[in-house]
């Protein structure tokens, strides 16, 4: 049934998904097969999986790789990542203010405009969005909201692209691996620390 289900998947929604940056591996666990399935279903579909493949992970990896960049450029060594001074550093005003309970903030003329009544994560969270949307150079329009539920303030893509910028600067690869590391087995508790310390 399952394979079915990958089967009857249509091209244009199969290359949405892809085009959303779901991994290869993430497909293929959405859908319960192996990844050679996966790229036996891009073959069926006409696509050359080798060039398609290589342009969707370039597209994948580009605001990590930018987010990477950044953390390199101020020498972060440990967590948590002080990310209102990388985005005042950057040329971006902070600005603090009660705002819609729906809106956690916004990026207007370079400056990010933060609704103060949420929790430190969610603030820590909106500013390396917002920062960003401002780092990859999207093409936005004036006004740039985010949202509690994530909602278009530009394309589909650009949310993605900024969200996993705001991760990878928030919870570095490198910085999180040592800390698995130190860890025999990690349980709920751990999570919670590891989520507490970034």
């Amino acid at each position: 049934k399952v394979k079915n289900k990958l089967a009857e998947i249509s091209k244009n929604d199969f290359l949405k998904k892809i085009d959303q940056g779901v991994s290869i591996t993430q497909l293929a666990k959405d859908f319960g097969v192996t990844r050679s399935a996966i790229y036996q279903k891009f073959k069926r579909i006409g696509l050359k999986s080798n060039t398609q493949f290589k342009d969707v992970n370039r597209k994948w990896r580009f605001p990590v790789e930018r987010a990477e960049s950044i953390l390199k450029k101020y020498a972060f060594k440990k967590a948590p990542i002080d990310i209102l001074k990388i985005a005042s550093e950057e040329g971006l005003d902070i600005v603090f203010e009660d705002l819609d309970a729906k809106l956690s903030g916004l990026y207007l003329n370079e400056k990010i405009i933060v609704n103060k009544t949420l929790s430190e994560s969610r603030i820590r969270f909106t500013i390396a969005y917002e920062l960003g949307h401002y780092i990859l150079n999207h093409k936005l329009s004036e006004l740039i909201p985010a949202r509690m539920i994530m909602t278009t303030g530009g394309s589909e893509s650009h949310e993605i692209e900024a969200s996993r910028f705001a991760a990878e600067i928030l919870m570095p690869h490198a910085l999180l691996k040592k800390d698995l590391q130190k860890m025999k087995a990690v349980n709920e508790d751990d999570m919670q620390v590891l989520a507490d310390k970034y």
